[in-house]
Protein backbone atom coordinates (compact mmCIF):
# COMPACT_ATOMS: atom_id res chain seq x y z
CA UNK A 1 0.00 0.00 0.00
CA UNK A 2 2.99 2.60 0.00
CA UNK A 3 3.51 4.69 -2.76
CA UNK A 4 6.79 5.24 -4.81
CA UNK A 5 8.24 7.33 -7.82
CA UNK A 6 9.52 5.68 -11.08
CA UNK A 7 10.61 7.68 -13.71
CA UNK A 8 12.33 6.10 -17.22
CA UNK A 9 14.88 8.78 -18.57
CA UNK A 10 16.85 8.67 -22.13
CA UNK A 11 19.68 6.68 -21.75
CA UNK A 12 23.24 7.40 -23.99
CA UNK A 13 25.52 4.90 -25.17
CA UNK A 14 28.50 6.49 -26.72
CA UNK A 15 28.20 9.56 -28.63
CA UNK A 16 25.81 8.33 -31.59
CA UNK A 17 23.32 5.97 -30.06
CA UNK A 18 20.64 7.29 -27.47
CA UNK A 19 17.55 5.50 -26.31
CA UNK A 20 14.32 7.27 -25.69
CA UNK A 21 11.48 6.60 -23.50
CA UNK A 22 8.34 5.47 -24.89
CA UNK A 23 6.11 3.56 -22.54
CA UNK A 24 5.48 1.78 -19.49
CA UNK A 25 3.66 -1.56 -19.53
CA UNK A 26 1.17 0.41 -17.53
CA UNK A 27 0.73 3.91 -18.73
CA UNK A 28 3.13 6.11 -21.06
CA UNK A 29 4.01 9.02 -18.99
CA UNK A 30 7.88 8.99 -17.96
CA UNK A 31 7.44 9.42 -14.00
CA UNK A 32 4.71 7.93 -12.66
CA UNK A 33 3.46 7.62 -8.81
CA UNK A 34 2.76 3.93 -8.02
CA UNK A 35 1.42 2.24 -4.98
CA UNK A 36 3.27 -1.35 -3.94
CA UNK A 37 0.78 -4.21 -4.68
CA UNK A 38 -0.18 -6.82 -2.56
CA UNK A 39 2.07 -9.44 -4.75
CA UNK A 40 5.21 -9.29 -6.99
CA UNK A 41 4.71 -6.74 -9.68
CA UNK A 42 7.28 -6.13 -12.78
CA UNK A 43 7.26 -2.51 -13.73
CA UNK A 44 9.07 -2.51 -17.96
CA UNK A 45 9.75 0.27 -19.78
CA UNK A 46 10.08 0.48 -22.96
CA UNK A 47 12.92 2.56 -25.32
CA UNK A 48 13.14 3.62 -28.69
CA UNK A 49 16.75 3.53 -30.59
CA UNK A 50 17.61 7.01 -32.20
CA UNK A 51 20.47 7.04 -34.35
CA UNK A 52 23.15 10.17 -34.94
CA UNK A 53 24.00 11.43 -38.08
CA UNK A 54 27.29 13.29 -37.97
CA UNK A 55 28.36 15.32 -40.57
CA UNK A 56 31.50 17.13 -41.33
CA UNK A 57 32.58 19.58 -44.19
CA UNK A 58 36.10 19.43 -45.82
CA UNK A 59 37.53 21.82 -46.16
CA UNK A 60 35.24 23.56 -43.35
CA UNK A 61 34.72 27.45 -45.46
CA UNK A 62 33.67 25.22 -48.51
CA UNK A 63 30.17 24.59 -47.54
CA UNK A 64 27.86 22.74 -45.22
CA UNK A 65 25.55 19.65 -44.72
CA UNK A 66 22.25 19.78 -45.27
CA UNK A 67 19.54 16.98 -43.76
CA UNK A 68 16.12 17.36 -43.75
CA UNK A 69 14.33 16.83 -41.64
CA UNK A 70 16.55 18.47 -39.16
CA UNK A 71 17.82 17.17 -35.62
CA UNK A 72 20.59 15.26 -36.36
CA UNK A 73 18.83 12.43 -34.25
CA UNK A 74 16.54 9.41 -36.30
CA UNK A 75 14.48 6.16 -35.77
CA UNK A 76 15.47 3.66 -36.99
CA UNK A 77 13.97 2.89 -40.72
CA UNK A 78 14.00 6.83 -41.06
CA UNK A 79 14.03 8.55 -44.58
CA UNK A 80 16.78 11.41 -44.68
CA UNK A 81 17.21 13.68 -46.79
CA UNK A 82 21.14 14.59 -47.48
CA UNK A 83 22.36 17.60 -48.97
CA UNK A 84 25.51 19.65 -49.66
CA UNK A 85 25.41 23.74 -49.93
CA UNK A 86 28.30 24.63 -51.90
CA UNK A 87 29.65 28.75 -50.48
CA UNK A 88 30.72 30.65 -53.90
CA UNK A 89 34.38 29.56 -55.15
CA UNK A 90 34.19 26.05 -53.76
CA UNK A 91 32.48 23.14 -55.75
CA UNK A 92 31.06 19.89 -54.16
CA UNK A 93 32.87 16.74 -55.27
CA UNK A 94 31.30 13.95 -53.40
CA UNK A 95 30.10 12.24 -50.28
CA UNK A 96 32.44 10.04 -48.40
CA UNK A 97 32.04 7.87 -45.09
CA UNK A 98 28.29 6.58 -44.53
CA UNK A 99 27.51 7.65 -48.25
CA UNK A 100 29.99 7.14 -51.39
CA UNK A 101 29.04 9.04 -53.98
CA UNK A 102 28.40 12.51 -55.69
CA UNK A 103 24.74 12.68 -55.48
CA UNK A 104 23.51 15.68 -53.83
CA UNK A 105 20.84 15.53 -52.78
CA UNK A 106 20.24 11.89 -51.68
CA UNK A 107 17.98 9.96 -49.30
CA UNK A 108 20.09 7.76 -46.67
CA UNK A 109 17.82 5.50 -44.93
CA UNK A 110 18.80 4.96 -41.27
CA UNK A 111 19.32 1.69 -39.09
CA UNK A 112 22.46 2.43 -37.36
CA UNK A 113 24.51 5.22 -36.48
CA UNK A 114 25.87 7.44 -39.51
CA UNK A 115 29.39 9.57 -40.01
CA UNK A 116 29.95 10.85 -43.32
CA UNK A 117 31.91 13.90 -44.73
CA UNK A 118 31.11 16.05 -47.78
CA UNK A 119 34.39 16.94 -49.67
CA UNK A 120 34.70 20.16 -51.95
CA UNK A 121 37.67 21.51 -54.20
CA UNK A 122 38.80 25.34 -55.05
CA UNK A 123 36.32 25.79 -58.13
CA UNK A 124 36.90 27.80 -61.61
CA UNK A 125 34.78 30.02 -63.63
CA UNK A 126 34.75 30.73 -67.73
CA UNK A 127 33.31 33.28 -69.60
CA UNK A 128 33.76 34.55 -73.12
CA UNK A 129 33.93 37.98 -74.36
CA UNK A 130 31.13 38.35 -76.48
CA UNK A 131 27.53 36.39 -75.73
CA UNK A 132 26.85 36.82 -79.65
CA UNK A 133 29.88 36.00 -82.15
CA UNK A 134 29.14 37.32 -85.51
CA UNK A 135 30.93 35.72 -88.64
CA UNK A 136 29.66 35.84 -92.35
CA UNK A 137 29.50 32.18 -93.80
CA UNK A 138 32.28 30.10 -94.34
CA UNK A 139 34.19 32.88 -92.77
CA UNK A 140 36.25 33.22 -89.50
CA UNK A 141 36.00 34.79 -86.09
CA UNK A 142 37.84 34.93 -82.78
CA UNK A 143 37.20 35.63 -79.91
CA UNK A 144 38.18 35.30 -75.66
CA UNK A 145 37.86 32.59 -73.33
CA UNK A 146 38.91 33.69 -69.97
CA UNK A 147 39.56 30.93 -67.15
CA UNK A 148 39.03 32.32 -63.53
CA UNK A 149 40.84 29.68 -60.87
CA UNK A 150 38.86 30.14 -57.38
CA UNK A 151 40.08 29.95 -53.52
CA UNK A 152 43.64 29.13 -54.83
CA UNK A 153 42.37 26.87 -57.76
CA UNK A 154 45.52 25.45 -59.35
CA UNK A 155 45.13 23.00 -62.42
CA UNK A 156 44.78 22.19 -65.77
CA UNK A 157 41.64 23.07 -67.90
CA UNK A 158 41.19 21.12 -71.33
CA UNK A 159 38.53 23.31 -73.40
CA UNK A 160 36.13 21.61 -76.42
CA UNK A 161 32.55 22.27 -77.63
CA UNK A 162 30.22 19.39 -77.13
CA UNK A 163 27.24 21.79 -78.75
CA UNK A 164 27.67 23.47 -82.04
CA UNK A 165 26.06 24.08 -85.37
CA UNK A 166 26.12 21.46 -87.85
CA UNK A 167 29.43 22.50 -90.44
CA UNK A 168 30.47 24.86 -87.70
CA UNK A 169 34.19 24.22 -85.99
CA UNK A 170 35.99 25.92 -83.20
CA UNK A 171 39.86 25.87 -82.24
CA UNK A 172 41.47 26.78 -78.90
CA UNK A 173 45.21 28.21 -78.53
CA UNK A 174 45.92 27.41 -75.96
CA UNK A 175 43.79 24.43 -76.29
CA UNK A 176 44.85 22.95 -72.46
CA UNK A 177 45.11 26.05 -70.05
CA UNK A 178 47.09 26.04 -66.54
CA UNK A 179 44.75 28.05 -64.47
CA UNK A 180 45.93 29.94 -61.49
CA UNK A 181 43.94 32.88 -60.98
CA UNK A 182 43.24 33.94 -64.52
CA UNK A 183 43.52 32.39 -68.11
CA UNK A 184 42.52 33.25 -71.48
CA UNK A 185 42.40 31.12 -74.59
CA UNK A 186 41.88 32.75 -78.01
CA UNK A 187 38.99 31.03 -79.50
CA UNK A 188 38.66 30.85 -83.31
CA UNK A 189 34.95 29.49 -85.18
CA UNK A 190 34.92 28.41 -88.30
CA UNK A 191 31.55 29.04 -89.80
CA UNK A 192 29.37 26.53 -91.98
CA UNK A 193 28.03 27.42 -95.52
CA UNK A 194 24.82 28.16 -94.23
CA UNK A 195 23.24 31.35 -92.23
CA UNK A 196 21.26 31.69 -89.29
CA UNK A 197 21.77 32.25 -85.79
CA UNK A 198 23.01 29.22 -83.40
CA UNK A 199 23.48 28.32 -80.43
CA UNK A 200 27.07 26.76 -79.13
CA UNK A 201 28.83 25.72 -75.56
CA UNK A 202 32.15 25.96 -74.83
CA UNK A 203 33.21 23.58 -72.19
CA UNK A 204 36.29 23.35 -69.99
CA UNK A 205 37.16 20.37 -67.75
CA UNK A 206 39.70 19.94 -65.37
CA UNK A 207 41.93 17.02 -64.43
CA UNK A 208 41.47 14.36 -62.14
CA UNK A 209 43.13 16.04 -59.68
CA UNK A 210 40.10 18.48 -59.59
CA UNK A 211 37.96 15.39 -59.54
CA UNK A 212 36.81 16.53 -63.34
CA UNK A 213 35.24 19.33 -62.77
CA UNK A 214 33.23 20.76 -65.80
CA UNK A 215 32.44 23.99 -66.40
CA UNK A 216 30.18 25.58 -69.75
CA UNK A 217 29.52 29.05 -71.00
CA UNK A 218 26.84 29.32 -73.97
CA UNK A 219 26.74 31.79 -76.52
CA UNK A 220 25.26 32.64 -79.91
CA UNK A 221 26.66 32.23 -83.47
CA UNK A 222 25.12 34.85 -86.01
CA UNK A 223 26.16 33.37 -89.48
CA UNK A 224 25.46 36.18 -91.38
CA UNK A 225 24.32 35.85 -95.16
CA UNK A 226 21.95 37.70 -97.36
CA UNK A 227 19.66 36.09 -100.44
CA UNK A 228 18.99 37.82 -103.65
CA UNK A 229 15.54 37.24 -105.19
CA UNK A 230 14.75 39.01 -108.47
CA UNK A 231 11.71 41.26 -108.74
CA UNK A 232 11.40 39.80 -112.33
CA UNK A 233 13.92 38.01 -114.26
CA UNK A 234 13.42 39.30 -117.69
CA UNK A 235 13.13 42.70 -118.98
CA UNK A 236 12.93 44.13 -122.84
CA UNK A 237 14.98 47.18 -124.24
CA UNK A 238 17.00 48.01 -127.49
CA UNK A 239 19.37 50.55 -128.24
CA UNK A 240 19.42 53.50 -126.46
CA UNK A 241 16.71 52.49 -123.69
CA UNK A 242 18.02 52.51 -120.36
CA UNK A 243 16.64 48.76 -118.98
CA UNK A 244 16.29 48.56 -114.56
CA UNK A 245 16.31 45.18 -112.70
CA UNK A 246 15.58 44.97 -109.13
CA UNK A 247 15.96 42.37 -106.60
CA UNK A 248 14.87 41.85 -103.20
CA UNK A 249 17.59 41.72 -100.60
CA UNK A 250 16.91 39.30 -97.86
CA UNK A 251 19.25 39.46 -94.23
CA UNK A 252 20.06 36.45 -92.65
CA UNK A 253 22.01 36.36 -89.30
CA UNK A 254 21.72 39.88 -88.88
CA UNK A 255 23.43 40.38 -92.31
CA UNK A 256 23.86 44.33 -92.59
CA UNK A 257 26.50 44.50 -95.18
CA UNK A 258 27.26 46.63 -98.34
CA UNK A 259 26.17 44.56 -101.54
CA UNK A 260 27.44 45.15 -105.00
CA UNK A 261 27.47 43.26 -108.66
CA UNK A 262 31.18 43.15 -110.01
CA UNK A 263 31.06 44.35 -113.39
CA UNK A 264 32.99 41.11 -114.71
CA UNK A 265 29.65 39.98 -114.16
CA UNK A 266 27.53 42.36 -116.45
CA UNK A 267 27.63 40.74 -119.60
CA UNK A 268 25.05 39.84 -122.04
CA UNK A 269 26.04 36.09 -123.03
CA UNK A 270 25.06 36.45 -127.05
CA UNK A 271 23.60 33.10 -128.96
CA UNK A 272 25.13 30.48 -130.10
CA UNK A 273 25.53 30.65 -134.12
CA UNK A 274 23.52 33.82 -133.89
CA UNK A 275 25.26 37.37 -135.64
CA UNK A 276 23.95 39.20 -132.79
CA UNK A 277 25.03 40.96 -129.59
CA UNK A 278 24.35 43.19 -127.00
CA UNK A 279 26.46 45.68 -124.84
CA UNK A 280 26.24 48.25 -122.51
CA UNK A 281 27.62 52.12 -122.27
CA UNK A 282 27.04 52.65 -118.42
CA UNK A 283 25.36 51.23 -115.47
CA UNK A 284 24.39 51.86 -112.04
CA UNK A 285 24.14 50.43 -108.88
CA UNK A 286 21.72 51.35 -105.96
CA UNK A 287 20.99 50.22 -103.14
CA UNK A 288 17.87 50.54 -100.90
CA UNK A 289 16.03 49.44 -97.68
CA UNK A 290 15.83 45.42 -98.48
CA UNK A 291 16.40 45.61 -102.25
CA UNK A 292 18.77 46.87 -105.19
CA UNK A 293 18.36 48.15 -108.64
CA UNK A 294 20.75 48.01 -111.47
CA UNK A 295 20.45 50.47 -114.18
CA UNK A 296 21.72 49.31 -117.79
CA UNK A 297 22.18 51.75 -120.87
CA UNK A 298 22.65 50.03 -123.36
CA UNK A 299 24.28 51.04 -126.66
CA UNK A 300 23.94 48.21 -129.45
CA UNK A 301 21.16 45.30 -128.73
CA UNK A 302 19.77 42.90 -131.24
CA UNK A 303 16.38 41.30 -131.40
CA UNK A 304 17.38 38.40 -129.19
CA UNK A 305 17.18 36.80 -125.70
CA UNK A 306 20.28 37.62 -123.78
CA UNK A 307 21.77 36.31 -120.57
CA UNK A 308 23.26 37.94 -117.60
CA UNK A 309 25.15 36.13 -115.16
CA UNK A 310 25.18 38.53 -112.56
CA UNK A 311 27.02 37.96 -109.77
CA UNK A 312 26.16 39.64 -106.00
CA UNK A 313 29.21 40.28 -103.67
CA UNK A 314 30.14 41.39 -100.12
CA UNK A 315 33.21 40.59 -98.65
CA UNK A 316 33.41 36.87 -99.12
CA UNK A 317 29.88 36.05 -100.23
CA UNK A 318 28.64 35.27 -103.50
CA UNK A 319 25.46 34.44 -104.58
CA UNK A 320 24.48 34.35 -108.58
CA UNK A 321 21.23 35.52 -109.88
CA UNK A 322 21.15 35.00 -113.88
CA UNK A 323 18.43 37.38 -115.69
CA UNK A 324 17.84 37.79 -119.06
CA UNK A 325 17.37 40.79 -121.21
CA UNK A 326 15.21 40.72 -124.28
CA UNK A 327 16.61 42.60 -126.85
CA UNK A 328 13.66 44.34 -128.90
CA UNK A 329 13.61 46.87 -131.96
CA UNK A 330 10.90 49.11 -131.89
CA UNK A 331 11.64 52.72 -133.60
CA UNK A 332 14.09 50.80 -136.09
CA UNK A 333 14.67 53.50 -138.33
CA UNK A 334 12.48 57.47 -139.48
CA UNK A 335 12.64 58.71 -143.16
CA UNK A 336 12.59 62.35 -144.20
CA UNK A 337 13.36 64.25 -147.27
CA UNK A 338 15.47 67.89 -146.86
CA UNK A 339 14.40 69.18 -150.30
CA UNK A 340 11.32 69.28 -152.36
CA UNK A 341 11.01 66.74 -155.36
CA UNK A 342 12.80 67.56 -158.49
CA UNK A 343 11.33 67.03 -161.83
CA UNK A 344 13.38 66.61 -164.88
CA UNK A 345 10.74 66.03 -167.72
CA UNK A 346 8.68 62.91 -166.49
CA UNK A 347 11.31 61.81 -163.88
CA UNK A 348 10.68 62.89 -160.13
CA UNK A 349 14.00 62.61 -158.02
CA UNK A 350 13.77 62.79 -154.37
CA UNK A 351 16.40 62.51 -151.08
CA UNK A 352 15.68 61.02 -148.74
CA UNK A 353 17.46 60.78 -145.36
CA UNK A 354 17.45 57.61 -143.01
CA UNK A 355 17.65 57.45 -139.52
CA UNK A 356 18.19 54.59 -137.13
CA UNK A 357 18.64 53.71 -133.31
CA UNK A 358 20.99 50.51 -134.55
CA UNK A 359 24.32 50.84 -135.67
CA UNK A 360 24.81 49.04 -139.12
CA UNK A 361 21.54 48.67 -139.91
CA UNK A 362 20.49 47.73 -143.57
CA UNK A 363 17.21 49.67 -144.75
CA UNK A 364 16.32 48.34 -148.01
CA UNK A 365 14.28 50.46 -151.31
CA UNK A 366 12.40 47.60 -153.21
CA UNK A 367 11.41 48.48 -156.66
CA UNK A 368 7.66 48.70 -156.41
CA UNK A 369 5.11 49.97 -158.66
CA UNK A 370 3.54 52.33 -156.24
CA UNK A 371 2.02 54.78 -158.44
CA UNK A 372 -0.19 53.75 -161.53
CA UNK A 373 1.81 55.84 -164.05
CA UNK A 374 4.86 54.39 -163.62
CA UNK A 375 7.77 52.71 -161.45
CA UNK A 376 9.73 53.56 -158.46
CA UNK A 377 13.10 52.77 -158.48
CA UNK A 378 16.15 53.62 -155.57
CA UNK A 379 19.71 54.19 -155.97
CA UNK A 380 21.57 52.91 -153.60
CA UNK A 381 18.74 50.12 -153.22
CA UNK A 382 20.13 48.69 -149.83
CA UNK A 383 20.91 51.54 -146.88
CA UNK A 384 23.66 51.08 -144.55
CA UNK A 385 22.98 53.12 -141.57
CA UNK A 386 26.45 54.15 -139.71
Amino acid sequence: GSTHSIVAGTQIVGNDTQYVFASWNQGTTAAQTITAPSANFTYTATFTPLYAVSAYVSPSAAGSVTLTPPGGWYSAGANVAVGAAVNPGWAFTGFTGGITNAVAPQTLTINAPVTLNANFTPDFSLAISTSQVQVLVNGTATFTVTLTGQNNFSDTVTLDVPVLPTGATFTFSPFTAAVGGVSTSTATVHAPSTGGTFAFTIRGIASAASSGLTHGVAGTLAVQDFTVTPVATSVSGGTGDTVQYVFSIGSVGGFNGTISIPPASIIFNPPPNVNTYCSASSYNQQAGAGTFTLSITLSTCGPWTFNLPLVFTSGGIFHSAPVQLVGVTTGIFNLSSPTAPQWSGARVTLPVHVTSNFNQQYVWFPNSPFVPCGTVTSSPAPVTVT
